[in-house]
């Protein structure tokens, strides 16, 4: 829902170890899609009481990339 009102998203990601290590990801949605084959397919994981509620495959290009900590000007 967010969405369709805002496109833009951030991910971040954190590696594992001491200290803060990882990645801020800036993304922008591209393309959405309700295909319920397609998002089978690529479901790591499956529940037998799944429910039967609409799923979608959200596509986003990445605009920035920063380190997890700082504006990356190091």
């Amino acid at each position: 829902q967010n969405l369709t009102s805002n496109p833009h998203a951030t991910f971040l990601f954190i590696e594992n170890g001491p200290g803060y290590k990882g990645k801020r990801l800036f993304l922008k949605k591209v393309k959405e899609e309700e295909n319920p084959e397609l998002v089978g397919k690529i479901k790591r994981r499956r529940y037998t009481d799944d429910k039967q509620e609409p799923r979608f495959l959200v596509y986003f290009t990445l605009e920035k990339e920063l380190p997890l900590i700082g504006d990356g000007t190091d």
